[in-house]
């Protein structure tokens, strides 16, 4: 969406400093570090993006876009319409409720749980399956010169900034991180507010976590067969 590049934004970062010389890796990964922190943190509207997953009949496992931060919603539109991230179940609970899932007799996908980059279902898939999904998806980060964000440039004094505070953070400079983070209060504060979403969410929000994704909210509504 921006058009100002990596290059231009390790200048800025270089300039807030006061060091044109400033080791460039680090000043390029607190820059990328900011705006994944950003994007994780809040659901931004124009990280909005669609998707298909696919399951063939007897699959127990389906693997969710590879850029995926959360998910907004999850419907099945074939062979019928449901909305599957209703049925999400904790992953705990999950292993407790179906410790066969992979050798159970086929039926619908219904009951789920997230694991590693994708979906477990509660047993195989009785027959082919189209799962519409809705999600946020990551911000890809900048490597090259001439890469450019996804955050459109109105938001380059947010970055900018933003950049230096994690590069003080890296660097253990916490008392400066702080006094540069609370400074950024306001224009973080806009930012949210005119790209957010805000509350409008569409079902429990499925979250990356050290095991993969976290669901907020577990569905079990009986099963399909």
């Amino acid at each position: 969406m921006g058009q100002i590049t990596l290059a231009q934004y390790r200048a800025n970062v270089r300039g807030l400093v006061g060091d044109t010389a400033y080791d460039m890796t680090l000043v390029d990964q607190a820059i990328n570090w900011f705006i994944y922190e950003v994007h994780t943190n809040n659901h931004i509207r124009y990280m909005e993006t669609s998707d298909e997953v696919d399951i063939s009949a007897g699959d127990t496992t389906a693997d969710f876009p590879d850029d995926l931060n959360s998910i907004l919603s999850l419907t099945m539109t074939s062979p019928q319409h449901l909305d599957i991230l209703r049925h999400y179940v904790e992953y705990g609970d999950f292993m407790k409720l179906y410790p066969g899932w992979a050798t159970y007799n086929p039926r619908l996908v219904y009951q789920w749980t997230d694991f590693a980059n994708g979906m477990r279902l509660a047993a195989p898939a009785k027959q082919d399956t189209i799962l519409a999904i809705d999600y946020i998806r990551n911000p890809v980060p900048m490597i090259d010169d001439e890469d450019t964000t996804d955050m459109p440039d109105q938001y380059e004094e947010l970055i900018s900034k933003g950049g230096l505070a994690r590069l003080m953070e890296i660097n253990e400079d916490y008392g400066e991180a702080a006094t540069e983070r609370n400074n950024l209060d306001p224009l973080l504060t806009a930012f949210i507010s005119t790209e957010s979403r805000g509350g409008l969410k569409a079902g429990p929000i499925i979250m990356r976590s050290n095991r993969g994704r976290v669901g907020r909210g577990s569905y079990q509504q009986g099963e399909t067969t």
